[in-house]
């Protein structure tokens, strides 16, 4: 598996991702439902998950950076469950390190 590349200068938007920063209201349903789900906590405190939208999971955004930089969503068609990620978003505090860091914990979560 590849190193990402180079860290992001500045943030990357994944495709199908889009919109205003979240609201306050819309980061606490996000909250809500990545706790509901078993959804890890995002591996830097610049990060929030900042929207629920449904059959699509949960997107991620960096406060420092001021942008919707990942995704993930709970694939429950499978058993046992498994975290999708996007592949093409991030930031400088959100790339493959982090991504690695987020899906090591949601293994040792489910017990994978």
């Amino acid at each position: 598996e590849g190193d990402g590349g180079d860290r992001p200068t500045g943030p990357c938007t994944p495709e199908g991702v889009f919109g205003e920063p979240p609201t306050a209201a819309e980061i606490e349903e996000a909250k809500a439902k990545a706790v509901q789900q078993w959804y890890p906590a995002p591996p830097a405190e610049e990060l929030i998950w900042g929207k629920f939208v449904k059959k699509r999971g949960v997107w991620l955004y960096c406060n420092a950076c001021t942008a919707w930089v990942g995704w993930a969503k709970m694939n429950f068609t499978v058993q046992p469950q498994e975290m999708e990620m996007d592949a093409d978003g991030g930031c400088p505090h959100y790339w493959t390190p982090e991504k690695r860091q987020m899906v090591a914990k949601f293994k040792s979560s489910c017990g994978k």
